[in-house]
């Protein structure tokens, strides 16, 4: 298997410095000295698939495996974890770093 050093996996993994709830319909998640935020859909799939460190093919087989035998939803993971990244909620950690 070829890989290239200059391009690393990343993994994802929620910030520590988030607290959250499982609502009925949703994820309550607030940063420590931030306001609260509502995560719906695939926001609040993708927080749940977080449950470990994950690398995006990862989330990406455990959000089939959860949207299995739907209507054909497809999760734009790359599009949904962005904002969580950059709102500080989810941390994206370079696999070399993380040995």
């Amino acid at each position: 298997m070829c890989f290239d050093e200059g391009v690393a996996a990343k993994t994802y993994a929620r910030a520590g410095d988030v607290v959250w709830r499982i609502g009925p319909d949703r994820v309550l998640v607030r940063k420590v000295g931030h306001e609260g935020l509502d995560l719906v859909g695939a926001a609040a799939m993708i927080w749940l698939a977080l449950d470990e460190p994950r690398t995006r093919d990862a989330i990406d087989a455990e959000l089939a495996d959860a949207i299995a035998g739907s209507t054909g939803d497809v999760v734009d993971v790359e599009g949904t974890l962005a904002p969580l990244v950059a709102g500080g909620l989810v941390e994206s950690i370079d696999a070399r770093d993380a040995t």
